[in-house]
């Protein structure tokens, strides 16, 4: 319970006062599937008929233990006082801005890898906006991730804390740009959806990021185009 607690304070949430509590909630109504929304992330708490509990965050171990309801307020693991405040059909993670409903939360779905695509398609500047967490696309904001990318030619800088405005030489294979460095392998790969995905493997890890493009040549050949023709 401790690790979890711990989990939602690195995200950065802000203290807010607690609303009031429910009396006699109903348990038979408090069991299954909660879902909370973190900046795009989805957190899911599933609540069970024998008094267990099990909280899932993307990317990371799943942790559990015992729940219990007393007077409108969740009881994990017998912490008190009690964590989780029962506001009719919701859940708030009491004195925080948490909160748990029965609607899944939509997440990103990585794309495929397009089938065809030109090396003109990666040139310009590229943010992180989903990073892999153990196969879960998690927004970089939820994850401090600040990698962005900017690629020219067949050259490519990888900047942000991971890398540090690290300069590699590329080459265009099969729709990919790709390139060995420094023991590492370095694959940036467009997606049917547009999106950048950049894979970094090296020392037995590999790395994922999805990017997002935040300027491009390209946007302003499309400008140029609908003003020829007007």
């Amino acid at each position: 319970m401790k690790k979890a607690i711990a989990i939602l304070a690195v995200i950065g949430l802000l203290l807010v006062p607690a609303a009031l509590a429910e009396e006699n909630a109903d348990l038979s109504s408090l069991t299954g599937d909660w879902y909370a929304d973190l900046s795009g992330m989805s957190i899911q708490m599933t609540l069970e008929e024998n008094g267990s509990y099990e909280l899932l965050f993307p990317g990371e171990e799943a942790v559990g233990g015992t729940w219990e309801e007393q007077d409108g307020y969740l009881c994990l693991d017998g912490e008190l006082p009690p964590e989780v405040t029962v506001l009719g059909d919701t859940l708030q993670w009491t004195d925080t801005m948490v909160f748990f409903t029965r609607e899944p939360v939509e997440t990103y779905t990585p794309a495929e890898v397009a089938a065809e695509g030109s090396e003109g398609l990666y040139t310009g500047y590229w943010q992180c906006a989903y990073v892999d967490r153990n196969g879960t696309a998690v927004p970089a904001l939820a994850a401090q991730d600040r990698t962005d990318l900017y690629v020219e030619g067949t050259s490519a800088i990888l900047g942000g804390p991971s890398f540090g405005d690290t300069l590699v030489r590329m080459a265009y294979e099969d729709g990919a740009m790709v390139c060995e460095a420094d023991g590492a392998s370095v694959r940036m790969e467009i997606q049917e959806d547009c999106m950048l995905r950049l894979t970094v493997s090296g020392e037995g890890k590999t790395q994922t990021w999805y990017m997002t493009p935040a300027y491009s040549p390209l946007f302003e050949e499309d400008v140029d185009t609908e003003t020829d023709s007007n």
